[in-house]
Parts: C-alpha cells; sequence; structure tokens
C-alpha cells in the first residue's frame, strides 16, 4: 500500500453517486484478504467521499467526485484523506514512473478491470498536462530531494560550484528550469531539505546555496543517526557499515578504515571511533570545541559584546559564569535561569574542559578564560570601523550619495521621521541625567570627575556646583543610543531649538548641554592618612570607564555594604521588580572586591540578583535562619576562599587574595537584632578562636534593629573597632527613613516630621580592624534629604538606605591619631 502496488478499485462511475461500500484487494506479509469491509464516512473532501477501514484503521481511501477529477483514487492515512488532489495524481503518476504499470498482488485479480484501467488512464493524463505546465502538484520532501541530489551530480550543475563546493539555488534554477518548476521557489527547496529524513545535502539558508555532503561527512550523520538510537551509547562499526545509507558510497572505497578513522577525528563529530566501536564524543570535548570555536577570529568578528568584555581588563580575562550566561546554548550547557549555583557548577565543569585546550588559557581558581595570544590588531580595527560606520548619521550617509536625493524627499516624511528623532533624544536625556541614573553609571560619573574639581568639603558634589557643568553631544560618545539619536538630528537647521524644556538639562544655542536640576552626587574622599596616589588609583579603579580603570591597586580591597532586606520583601508587583532592578544597577557600577548584602537571600528572593554578580565573576556564601537571610559575594579573579562561618543568619568568610598568600581578610556580615547578640557564636565570627591571630577585619552591620549606627556600643565584639565613615568623613551616613504605615494604600513614601520635613536616620555602619582606610564614598548633605520630594526619595533611594562603598590598604596596621583608648560606655538608644 505505501508504494501503491496495490490499486482501489470501486464501481461504474454512473453508481458512484449512490452510498455504496468499495471493496480493496491488498497482501500483508502474513496473510491474503481479497475483500476488506469499509465503512463511509465524510472525509472533509468538499466534492468527495472517504473510508475507513475496519480492519486496518490506520489506512483510508479517497474518493474524488468533482467532474474535472472523476475516476482516480488513492489509499493515505485518515489524518490525509482531504488533502488537495494534485498532489494525489502526482504520487501516483511517480509511482507509475518508478514502478511500472500497477499490477493487482499475485493471486488476485481487480473486481472491474475497464474501470480501473480508464482511471489509470485519466490520472496519468492529468499528471501529464500538470507537469508540463509546472503546475498542480507538490512533490514530498524526500521525492525532492532525491531530485536535487541527481541535479547536483551533473557536470553543468557542478561548473556553478564555489571554493567551498556550494551550488547558488538561482545558478542551479538556471541550469535546471525544471527543478523550478516542481519547487516553485528556493524557500520550499529549503524546507524540503530541513524535512527530508535522509538527506545527503547541506544547505546554507543564509546565502541561499546547497552542496552534497562527502562521503565522510555521510559517515558521521548516519553514525549520529544510528547512535540516538542505541540505548547505551556504544555502537559496533560492523552496524555502522551494513547500513543501507552507506551502501553504494562504502563500495567504491578500497581503505574502510582510513575513512572511518579520517571521518571521526573531525572536531564537528558527535561520534569517536575506539578499536572496533562507535562512542558518543565525551561532554567536556564538546565543550571544548565549542569554546575554542567561539574565542576564534571569525566568532570574535560577530561577537561585539565578547570583543568589549576582552578589552575591560588588561589582561583580557574573561569569568566564565558571564560566557555561559549569554552563549550557553553554543556551548551545550543546560542552566535554571537565574540561579547562581547552577551557573557556578557549570562554570566549573567548563574550566575542567578547557584544562588541555591551546587556544583558551583558563584559571580554574579564579574561573576566568582568555586567549592564549591576543586576538590579532587588525580584527580590533576592523571592530572600530565597523562600530564608526554604524554610528554615522544616516543623514551624513544620504548628503555623501547625492544631496540631490535629500532634496527630493517630501518634505512632510522629513518632518515626521525628525519629530520621531526628536522625541527618542529628549527620553533618552531625561533619562541618563535622573538623579539615580547620574549616579550609578560609569560614563557619567567619570564625565562629572574630569570636568568638576573634588569638593572642598568631606562630602558630595554639590548643586551650586554641578550647575556649572557644561558639555558637548560630542562628550557623551560612550552613549551609544544618544549619539544614534543626535546623529539623525543634527543635520537639521534648527536642531537645538528642538530640545529645550528638559527635565534636567539645558540646551543653549550653539548645541552645549548644561545641568539645569538641582541634584547632589556623591563622590570618593581620601583618607586623612592614605597615600594620594593610591587612593587616586582607587577611585579611577571605582568609578571610571571600564576601558581606562586599569587593575585593580595591590595591597587594597574596596567592599560595598548595603541592607536590602525591605527591597526583597516587598512584593507590590511593578514597583518591587524596579526597586530590585536598581539595586543590581548600584552594585554593579563600581565592581568592588567585596559585596555584603543584609536581608538577601540566594536561593528565595534574591536569587536574580545573586545570578547577575555570579555572571560579573563573584562567589557567593549564605547564612539564613528563622526567615532572615545574609549573603557575601567576592571577586573571584583577585580572592580565594578559606573558610566560612555562620552564627544563626550572620556570616563571615576569610578570603586570601591571591597577589599575597600570606594575607587572610576576615568579612562579617550581619544584622544587629538582640536575637543574634546572645552567646559566644558572634565572638567566632570575628576570629576570637582564629589560630592566625585577629589580623585584618571589615564587619558590614545594619544596626537599624538596635536604633542605628550610634547603638553599636550594645554589640561586646563592635566596642574597639573604628567606623570607616566615622574616621574619612565625620559622621555615619545618613538616609531618609520609610513610613512604615502609609496612609494610602501600599505606595511607598519617606517618615515626615512634624515640620513637614523628611525624617532621617543613619542606619548602617562599615567597621574595620588592622587595616587602613584609603577611601569611602560620601553621602548627601542633610538639607538635600530633608526637603527631597517624597517621589524623589523613592526613586533615589529604593531601599531608603545610601551603600556604603570604601576601600582599605591591608598592608598597614590602623593607629587613631589620639592613640588607643576605650571608648566610653554608650547610654543612649535611638527607639
Amino acid at each position: 500500500l505505501a508504494s501503491f502496488t496495490s490499486l482501489l478499485a470501486f464501481g461504474p462511475a454512473e453508481q458512484r453517486g449512490a452510498a455504496q461500500t468499495p471493496t480493496m484487494a491488498f497482501a500483508t506479509p502474513t496473510k491474503v484478504r481479497p475483500e476488506a469491509a469499509w465503512t463511509g464516512n465524510n472525509a472533509g473532501k468538499r466534492s468527495g467521499r472517504g473510508w475507513v477501514s475496519k480492519a486496518h484503521p490506520d489506512l483510508a481511501v479517497l474518493v474524488d467526485d468533482t467532474p474535472e477529477k472523476a475516476g482516480w483514487a488513492e489509499a493515505c492515512s485518515p489524518a490525509a484523506a482531504g488533502t488537495v488532489a494534485s498532489r494525489h495524481r502526482h504520487k501516483l503518476y511517480q509511482d507509475e514512473q518508478e514502478f511500472g504499470p500497477i499490477r493487482p498482488p499475485p493471486g488476485l485479480a481487480w473486481p472491474d478491470s475497464e474501470v480501473v484501467g480508464s482511471a489509470q488512464k485519466k490520472v496519468l493524463q492529468c499528471a501529464s498536462a500538470d507537469e508540463a505546465a509546472g503546475t498542480g502538484f507538490e512533490p514530498n520532501s524526500d521525492r525532492l530531494v532525491e531530485l536535487l541530489r541527481k541535479a547536483l551530480q551533473e557536470q553543468d550543475v557542478q561548473a556553478k560550484c564555489d571554493e567551498e563546493g556550494f551550488v547558488n539555488l538561482q545558478a542551479l534554477f538556471k541550469v535546471r528550469p525544471d527543478l523550478q518548476k516542481i519547487c516553485r521557489c528556493s524557500a520550499s527547496l529549503l524546507s524540503a531539505i530541513e524535512q527530508s529524513a535522509s538527506s545527503l545535502i547541506r544547505a546554507d539558508k543564509g546565502r541561499r546555496r546547497v552542496r552534497l555532503l562527502s562521503l565522510e561527512e555521510v559517515v558521521r550523520e548516519e553514525a549520529e543517526r544510528l547512535m540516538q538510537n542505541t540505548p547505551f551509547g556504544v555502537l559496533p562499526v560492523t552496524s555502522l557499515l551494513s547500513s543501507a545509507v552507506l551502501a553504494d558510497g562504502m563500495a567504491e572505497v578500497e581503505d574502510a578504515e582510513s575513512l572511518l578513522r579520517a571521518a571521526f577525528a573531525n572536531d564537528s563529530s558527535e561520534v569517536i571511533l575506539r578499536e572496533s566501536w562507535l562512542v558518543k564524543r565525551p561532554r567536556s570535548s564538546k565543550q571544548r570545541l565549542a569554546m575554542e570555536a567561539l574565542f576564534s577570529e571569525q566568532s570574535l568578528a560577530k561577537e561585539p559584546k565578547l570583543r568589549a568584555k576582552l578589552k575591560e581588563r588588561a589582561d583580557g580575562e574573561v569569568p566564565l559564569t558571564w560566557i555561559i550566561a549569554r552563549y550557553s546554548a553554543k556551548l551545550g550547557i543546560d542552566i535554571l535561569q537565574e540561579n547562581p549555583r547552577s551557573a557556578e557548577a557549570a562554570a566549573r565543569d567548563l574550566s575542567e574542559a578547557l584544562r588541555e585546550s591551546e587556544v583558551v588559557i583558563v584559571d580554574h581558581q579564579r574561573l576566568t578564560a582568555r586567549l592564549a595570544v591576543s586576538y590579532p590588531e587588525v580584527l580590533a580595527r576592523r571592530h572600530v570601523e565597523s562600530e564608526m560606520v554604524a554610528q554615522r548619521p544616516q543623514g551624513v550617509a544620504k548628503c555623501e550619495m547625492g544631496r540631490s536625493k535629500a532634496k527630493e524627499a517630501p518634505a512632510t516624511g522629513q518632518s515626521q521621521g525628525a519629530g520621531r528623532t526628536v522625541a527618542q533624544l529628549r527620553q533618552l536625556l531625561d533619562f541618563y541625567f535622573e538623579p539615580f541614573t547620574l549616579q550609578n553609571n560609569r560614563f557619567l560619573l567619570d564625565l562629572i570627575t574630569k570636568r568638576i574639581p573634588p569638593p572642598q568639603e568631606k562630602g558630595p558634589w554639590l548643586s551650586k556646583t554641578l550647575l556649572n557643568l557644561s558639555f558637548s553631544f560630542e562628550d557623551l560618545h560612550g552613549l551609544g543610543r544618544i549619539m544614534a539619536a543626535w546623529g539623525k538630528l543634527k543635520m537639521q537647521p534648527s536642531w537645538t531649538s528642538e530640545l529645550q524644556n528638559l527635565k534636567h538639562l539645558r540646551c543653549h544655542d550653539d548645541g552645549k548641554l548644561q545641568l539645569s536640576a538641582n541634584l547632589e552626587v556623591r563622590s570618593f574622599v581620601r583618607a586623612a592618612h592614605a597615600d594620594k596616589e593610591l587612593a587616586s588609583s582607587v577611585v579611577q579603579y571605582l568609578s571610571a570607564t571600564r576601558e581606562v580603570r586599569g587593575q585593580a591597586p595591590r595591597g587594597v580591597v574596596s567592599v560595598v555594604s548595603y541592607a536590602v532586606n525591605d527591597v526583597f520583601a516587598d512584593h507590590l508587583g511593578l514597583q518591587g521588580s524596579q526597586r530590585q532592578s536598581k539595586i543590581k544597577r548600584q552594585l554593579l557600577v563600581h565592581h568592588a572586591d567585596v559585596i555584603c548584602l543584609q536581608g538577601l537571600d540566594v536561593d528565595a528572593d534574591g536569587k536574580g540578583v545573586a545570578a547577575a554578580l555570579a555572571e560579573e565573576g563573584y562567589g557567593f556564601a549564605c547564612a539564613r535562619a528563622k526567615g532572615e537571610a545574609n549573603s557575601i559575594f567576592w571577586d573571584r579573579s583577585r580572592w580565594k576562599l578559606l573558610g566560612q562561618e555562620d552564627c544563626a543568619a550572620s556570616i563571615s568568610v576569610s578570603l586570601q587574595p591571591f597577589e599575597d598568600p600570606k594575607v587572610q581578610v576576615r568579612v562579617v556580615c550581619l544584622q544587629g537584632k538582640m536575637s543574634c547578640l546572645a552567646g559566644s557564636g558572634l565572638a567566632q565570627l570575628f576570629g576570637a578562636s582564629d589560630p592566625m591571630g585577629l589580623g585584618p577585619l571589615i564587619a558590614c552591620t545594619d544596626l537599624s534593629c538596635l536604633g542605628g549606627a550610634e547603638a553599636a556600643g550594645i554589640v561586646e565584639e563592635l566596642i574597639r573597632l573604628p567606623s570607616v565613615a566615622e574616621e574619612v568623613l565625620g559622621s555615619e551616613l545618613a538616609a531618609p527613613m520609610p513610613d512604615l504605615a502609609p496612609l494610602w494604600g501600599s505606595e511607598l513614601r519617606p517618615a515626615r516630621s512634624a515640620s513637614g520635613l523628611n525624617r532621617l536616620r543613619q542606619p548602617d555602619a562599615v567597621f574595620f580592624r588592622d587595616m587602613v582606610p584609603v577611601t569611602c564614598l560620601s553621602g548627601h548633605t542633610e538639607g538635600y534629604l530633608r526637603t527631597l520630594e517624597s517621589e524623589e526619595v523613592v526613586k533615589q533611594f529604593p531601599s531608603f538606605r545610601v551603600p556604603i562603598v570604601a576601600a582599605f590598604d591591608w598592608r598597614r596596621p590602623f593607629v587613631p591619631a589620639g592613640g588607643w583608648s576605650s571608648p566610653a560606655p554608650c547610654n543612649r538608644v535611638r527607639l
């Protein structure tokens, strides 16, 4: 039945209108049934009838009663009983040409040979006419691929092959126009190659070209196909050689063993040869080959993000977690989305897979990868040229092609395009220069640092100073979207008049931009006893653009302390997700060595932030107890984890810098609550039983539950530890206090005093030991914080806290200016 060697028989044409049951003669491997009972039902044909067999429900017969196609029938599946008549006629015609005249099975006779003969004759006539016209039938994928394979073997077609052996489909159709009539278009031909189960043709969809597979490629594909059906991933070579697909090709090969060894030695093969067996290529080997292909010159030319990441560091190292997050599909790695533990485990497996690579060098401790040799300068130059072309204004390109064409453009189209560009540019300028973005964008911070001198006092850049900041659009070359929009707009004669009434900027007639909003920007303040050159290099590393920030200064550890428990307890839908996205930007802007997050659970609501930090090369440790959690992150490229200790939800880790293995820095992250102060477990976090002695220590604390940083004396372990904000800035950092019981809905707002001003608090502090502070990021002035509008407070302070950013020199011990003395006992508690 599959090849239509048993034909359907039915009654005379004048009896087809009656609801009768046709008979069918067919043979099976086990027994012969001269007749089978059929049940009539409507098969969905517009003017036909279909029947499904009782004995064989997977078979059906389709009879067409339309006047122009009367007298033919076909066996098919019930689901295909409603297909177009042209396909059936062509299929019968092709079977007739391939298998010869259709005859009944041995020992059987057709019930009405005259009717069958007339039906065959009419079918052949219709199919011949359709083929001559080039329309009316659609061959299946296997038949079309077979016709294409025969065409590619012809000498006229092979003369059109390029250096890679491909033939362009348009050139193929010129040589073989009959093939174009059958498939109608190149898209259907490429689709047939993709759908064909036994295709011996390689298709390049992007460039619309095809070629025959070499014998080695056929061997590899057939081995991979057979390997998918083996339960244990092992296949004898004899099973492969006995495949019908390889019968014709292997018959002409003299040395089959050499052919197999050459075929499976190819790096693209998923199967390798082991003596007389075929086995699947190990996963590590496939990952190594995929990684080397990703770092090849051809791939780097197409991956601008990877090129930019290679340029961020002087040594060209890229975190493996970052590579996995963006190229997991190419590497064949399956990881759970926003799961930092899955990404870290995949990075360790990938580092082991690259152990024998000669192209990619991996640091197994830092979990970073780099090229064995820097990629060629010509590739970098080509990248710069491509970016310059991409950023060139469209107006300039049009003028170079011909100014006359630009003049012929309709005035209405120019005005509409300019209007959209103006609206886009205004939105971008309002977004980038709002206070929160301005404070957390490295390029803009670097611009302010270069144009405005440091504040005279230990504090932020004040509003009256920032109002003097003036710059041009050319100075914003690092903001690609703004430059692209401005490039389109600057060709207009009066484009400056279109950029009036911006939210945070003022555009002058000469094209200069000037800040006009009342805002403050936090600045880094150098410690009194810190070396000026060292402090300058630290500030550059923490705030300059990544292209010029350079390497981390030796002997210095930078830290960010941030309490985010209120943010991740916020389940207010869009508002909560916006606050969390802002937290990510605040944490990633400085790329500090250590990040302590009070209230973050990496396995619960904080897994998104943890995954973002893990992609940038951070390791992490987390402690949780009774619904509370604290997490510590460290830069794997600089630090090695030596140990971890927990006390309820409080946590401490011991880190060793790769540049100085003799040093150990202990980092403590805790939330000061009365429940965690009882017992001796807290003393262990601070290294009370450390055999190496006390040594350098950083304690990042959230003391809001004890009354703020002023109540640090309640915690016995913090009594003799100096605060970095007190030592460098003169006071702890203040932040707006949230209103715990808002009057309307669930909207966030700051708490107000009786005078209508914002209430402030000093909830957090960073303490240190046996190190010298180098610099600390300032806070805001009290007047600025108290007079902010409620909406601005929520926008600029997503957690109603101020992240503490500081840097320390572990090579020098800290000695207070007045010497060590026991502090006076604290007799005040903020309620």
